[in-house]
Formats: C-alpha cells, structure tokens, sequence
C-alpha cells in the first residue's frame, strides 16, 4: 500500500513539475481586438467638437424621401415562388 502511494506521489509531482515548466513569454504579433474603438473614444475626449459648423450638404431631398420610403417598403419578390436566397442555394447543393 505504501508503494503505491509513494508512486502516485512520484508521478503527481512529476506532472505538476511538467505544467509549471510550459511557461512562455508571449508577445502579441497584432493590434489586440478593440482598439480601434479605444482609439475613437480617446480622439473624442481629446476634442469633443465636430470638425466644422458647415451644414451637411449633398443630399436632395425629394430623393432622400424616395430612398426612405423604398428602405421602408421593403424588398419585392422576384419570382412566384417566395424562397430565400439560403434556400435557393442549399437546394441547389442539395441536387
């Protein structure tokens, strides 16, 4: 009895003693995810103020108006059969 517990001492230490060993100084090869977004935030503390007082121009707006009641019409079928795009394509894969 005892053996056997001096050996499963022996191969716990020896596996603990293999983990703690694995360790690897890492260093990052790209720009961590995020911080594109940090960056904005930090450019709009730095200066709060829009970049001019022009107004906004280059929008008519009798073709804003037509765009926004396309947008909220929605897209129209094309054919009779009312499938998806997905569902056009996997039953093209399927066959």
């Amino acid at each position: 009895m005892t053996r056997i517990t001096i050996i499963t001492l022996f191969l716990a230490a020896a596996t603990l003693t293999g983990c703690g060993g694995m360790q690897v100084e890492h260093t990052e090869s790209t720009i961590p995810f995020g911080s594109s977004v940090s960056h904005a935030v930090e450019a709009q503390k730095l200066n709060p103020m829009p970049a001019g007082t022009d107004p906004v121009t280059g929008a008519d707006g009798e073709y804003a108006l037509k765009v926004l009641e396309n947008y909220q019409k929605g897209p129209e079928p094309s054919s009779k059969d009312s499938q998806s795009l997905f569902q056009k394509t996997l039953g093209e894969m399927l066959q």
